[in-house]
C-alpha cells in the first residue's frame, strides 16, 4: 500500500514537472513571437473581444459578428454528420462541428505560432459555448425560434430537447445551459487576458528597441 502511494507521488511530482516545463516553454516561446510585432494594429481586435464578452455576459442571446458564423458552421454540422446514417450524431453534429471549428483553428495557428489568432479563438469558442448553453436551457421550454438548412416545414427537430431526452437529462436542461454558459463566459476571459497580455509583451517588446 505504501509503495503504492510512493509510486503514485513521484508520477505526480512527473506531471508537474513536465507540466511547468511546458508552461515555461509556452511562455518564452509567445514572448519571443511577440518581438518585433505591431501591438497597435491589434488593440481595435482586442477591444471588439472585450466588447462581446461584456454584452454576451449580460445577455447570452445577444447578436454579435460571431453569430452570423456560427450558425452556417452548426447548420453544416447537421448536413455533415447526416451522411454517417446515425440520427443521434446527426443531431449532436451541429453542435459538435461548431465547438470544433474554433479548437481546431487553435491547433492549426499554434502550429503556426500565431499566439494572437490562438487567443481570438478561444474567444470565438466562447461564443460557440454560450449559444449552446442557451440552446441547451431551452430544450423544455421550447422558446426559441428554430431554423435549419434541412427543411422540414414546420416540424424542426429541437436539438437539445431531442438529445437530452434520448439521455434522460431533460430535467436538468437549465443548470447543464448555465455551466456551459459559464464555460463559454471563462474562455472569453481566458482569451481576453492572453491577448492582453501578448499585446503588452509587443509593446514592451518595442520600448527595448527604442
Amino acid at each position: 500500500m505504501f509503495h503504492l502511494y510512493g509510486m503514485l507521488q513521484i508520477m505526480d511530482s512527473s506531471v508537474y514537472s513536465h507540466l511547468a516545463e511546458a508552461v515555461r516553454w509556452l511562455r518564452t516561446d509567445a514572448i519571443e513571437w511577440c518581438r518585433g510585432r505591431n501591438w497597435l494594429v491589434r488593440i481595435p481586435v482586442w477591444l471588439l473581444l472585450v466588447y462581446i464578452g461584456v454584452i454576451q455576459a449580460i445577455d447570452p442571446q445577444a447578436w454579435t459578428i460571431f453569430s452570423g458564423i456560427n450558425l452556417p458552421i452548426h447548420e453544416g454540422g447537421h448536413l455533415l454528420f447526416r451522411m454517417l446514417g446515425w440520427e443521434f450524431l446527426h443531431v449532436a453534429g451541429g453542435t459538435l462541428l461548431q465547438l470544433f471549428a474554433p479548437a481546431a483553428s487553435a491547433l492549426m495557428f499554434f502550429r503556426q505560432r500565431d499566439y494572437f489568432a490562438i487567443a481570438f479563438c478561444f474567444a470565438w469558442l466562447s461564443t460557440n459555448l454560450m449559444g449552446t448553453g442557451v440552446y441547451m436551457a431551452d430544450a423544455r421550454a421550447l422558446q426559441l425560434p428554430l431554423i435549419s438548412a434541412e427543411g422540414g416545414g414546420e416540424f424542426i427537430i429541437h436539438d437539445w430537447e431531442y438529445l437530452f431526452g434520448h439521455l434522460g437529462l431533460l430535467p436538468y436542461c437549465e443548470a447543464i445551459g448555465w455551466l456551459t454558459r459559464q464555460a463559454g463566459n471563462l474562455s472569453m476571459l481566458a482569451g481576453v487576458a492572453l491577448s492582453a497580455w501578448l499585446l503588452f509583451q509587443m509593446y514592451a517588446g518595442s520600448r527595448v528597441r527604442q
